[in-house]
């Protein structure tokens, strides 16, 4: 692993030293983009726990929790480690970074230490290549392995071997009406759940999100486009034919809030359908504060266009025009949830027995908070929701579909979980796990033990919330 080989270097150039007792030293850059060419997204600065020298274990410490959010997941991140060490006359820079194709890690470095350190680390390297050399990651296996495509009756095997013909997107069943589709392989890697919950006799989809607009670096995707994946890709759960064969049926699409990674892909559905928004904050989604609000200028990359339907707090979500009293109702009704965002919603399926709460929540990821979040609102519309819930003839039988990573879960428990977390974040009873800067402003992270739910969001965030909850 490529963690091992960095602390194995700096273990073998510690581990000759003598002389004065120091404590080292390390700084570490986060860079947006590959081998360090993008803007500093994060900094971070300390001294090791103990003096000399830096083990493995004392660097392991240090930068794991580096790893385990960025490098570990694929990001598209570089990181610059350099770290002093006195004791052993080490200044080291490291460079950690993956290919642009994200199949092979390396590292590259700059170093300033004595002749005897350079010939030690120069054999420490040689010996770790040995026994941590990595395999290639291929994206089809990948995808075979844990996304079932090999399953799927509609793609050949002569499909599934050409370059640039695999789609961003996945599909499974979760009812009778309703699939979940997932982009696997986003440059990001945000992989955003999207539903699409079909009513024949509205002749719609109801389309809930539009993920990140296929964008990936893996060369083996060649169909990009949400939209047309849904008409044209045969899906296995769906005897074999696209979920909207034909282009049969019209769209309704929802976006439960304006992160980048949920409305990449809502242009080429806008052209003929609505897209719905929560009315709960009318400015927040208004044009010219979408770019800032999607973090679409703060990734550098453009911001979509199209005409958003403000709605109201339980709205009834009909086919076509939302003002039309002649149209036929879907079955869902919009629910404003704010918190996580000012403009994030929630979606009550009452034939289905499902809630979809977007990023609200959800597990085993961080639930991220950007600077426009309020912990305190997000407390009162948890208590919304799980009263809501309970007072649901079959509380127990609410499913819960979230914006990442959770789907089908307990309503009632998934709810009732995150919310003890977060209660137990405010009143100290979680350790805060890391503190840096982040985009200007102060970010803190906070993880459950289990790794069930984990919380990153401005430090001022939590501070206001234990004011206000008088902590």
């Amino acid at each position: 692993m490529l963690l091992n080989l960095c602390a194995i270097v700096l273990a073998a150039a510690a581990g000759i030293s003598a002389g004065v007792i120091s404590f080292p030293t390390y700084e570490i850059e986060l860079y947006n983009g590959y081998d360090l060419k993008g803007s500093v997204h994060e900094r971070h600065s300390g001294t090791f726990a103990s003096p000399s020298p830096v083990t493995q274990e004392s660097f392991c410490m240090t930068h794991q929790f580096m790893v385990n959010k960025h490098q570990s997941n694929n990001r598209l991140y570089s990181f610059k480690y350099t770290v002093h060490d006195l004791n052993s006359g080490l200044n080291m820079k490291l460079r950690l970074y993956r290919t642009p194709d994200c199949k092979d890690e390396y590292i590259a470095g700059e170093m300033s230490i004595d002749i005897a350190l350079l010939a030690v680390i120069l054999l420490s390297i040689l010996l770790c290549l040995l026994f941590t050399r990595q395999s290639p990651r291929d994206p089809n296996q990948r995808l075979v392995n844990d996304l079932g495509w090999a399953q799927s009756s509609a793609v050949s095997d002569k499909e599934q071997s050409t370059a640039k013909n695999l789609p961003a997107f996945t599909t499974r069943q979760l009812t009778q009406s309703t699939f979940l589709i997932t982009e696997w392989d986003d440059i990001w890697n945000e992989h955003p759940f999207i539903y699409a919950k079909i009513v024949p006799a509205a002749e719609t989809i109801l389309i809930v999100d539009t993920g990140c607009g296929g964008r990936t670096l893996n060369t083996d995707i060649g169909l990009t486009s949400l939209r047309e994946y849904i008409e044209t890709v045969g899906v296995a759960d769906n005897g074999g034919r696209p979920l909207n064969e034909g282009r049969r049926m019209r769209y309704v699409v929802v976006q439960t809030h304006c992160h980048y990674d949920h409305i990449l892909g809502a242009e080429a559905f806008a052209v003929d359908s609505p897209i719905l928004a929560s009315g709960h904050s009318p400015s927040f989604v208004s044009p010219s504060n979408l770019p800032s609000h999607s973090q679409c200028n703060a990734l550098g990359i453009r911001t979509p266009s199209y005409r958003l339907t403000l709605a109201p707090h339980l709205h009834q979500i009909v086919a076509g025009d939302q003002n039309s009293p002649s149209s036929v109702p879907l079955g869902v009704e919009l629910l404003h949830t704010p918190g996580h965002t000012p403009d994030e919603l929630a979606l009550w399926d009452a034939g289905e027995q499902m809630l979809y709460v977007g990023d609200t929540l959800y597990e085993r990821d961080p639930i991220i908070f950007p600077n426009e979040g309020d912990i305190v609102l997000w407390f009162s519309t948890m208590d919304w929701l799980i009263s809501f819930v309970k007072s649901q003839a079959n509380a127990g039988e609410v499913r819960i579909n979230c914006g990442h990573s959770t789907a089908m879960g307990s309503a009632l428990e998934v709810l009732q979980a995150a919310k003890s977390f977060m209660q137990d974040v405010i009143t100290g009873k979680v350790d805060l796990w890391d503190r840096y800067e982040r985009r200007g402003w102060w970010a803190v992270e906070y993880r459950q033990e289990g790794g069930r739910f984990s919380l990153i969001c401005p430090e001022r965030l939590v501070l206001e919330a234990r004011m206000a909850l008088e902590v």
